[in-house]
């Protein structure tokens, strides 16, 4: 029973992320080859307060999923 009651707050939570991580729409553009590159190797420093949004938002989810 109690899956079935948050099973609308997954959905809405799943939501929020999609369109936040979407967010700009526009101008949508291919990324550069440094982009593509920088992908796919180790980051050069680690910005705390990305980690921290990331916590936040991510949180929740995990939460309504388990």
């Amino acid at each position: 029973m109690i899956a079935r009651r948050y099973r609308g707050s997954l959905v809405v939570w799943a939501l929020l992320i999609a369109y936040a991580s979407l967010y700009p729409f526009f101008p949508l553009r291919l990324p550069s080859i440094e982009a593509v590159t920088g992908f796919f190797t180790a980051p050069r420093y680690v910005i705390r307060s990305d980690i921290a949004f990331n916590v936040v938002a991510y949180l929740p989810l995990g939460v309504f999923a388990c």
